[in-house]
């Protein structure tokens, strides 16, 4: 099982366009710790779990802003993934360039 999270430049992440920057604050925690969190969680967040609507690269942003101890994102920022988990049933997703991103960053972290 590879991983599915990958590194990329704040609001420069291939196939997507920001709006905005959302500033979560400062986490608690030392280097170390975060880059023992990243470890972890990396492991929870697989390949092959990815779903565009229900475990996106939002829902793992969530996760980590709650682990690092900054409070949950915006409703903002996970309304569209939301809206469209309620119509799932129509399967207009696709979700290959967040699957083509993590494959070609070989499936690791940072």
């Amino acid at each position: 099982d590879m991983c599915g999270i990958f590194s990329c430049h704040p609001r420069m992440c291939p196939g997507h366009k920001f709006k905005q920057s959302i500033d979560m604050g400062r986490t608690q925690l030392s280097k170390a710790e975060v880059q023992s969190l990243i470890g972890h969680v990396a492991k929870m967040w697989l390949i092959r779990d990815y779903d565009v609507l229900l475990r996106n690269c939002c829902h793992f942003s969530n996760d980590l802003c709650l682990r690092l101890g900054v409070g949950e994102l915006p409703a903002c920022v996970m309304s569209l993934a939301s809206l469209g988990a309620s119509i799932v049933h129509l399967d207009i997703t696709d979700d290959t360039c967040c699957r083509s991103m993590a494959w070609q960053g070989g499936g690791g972290v940072f």
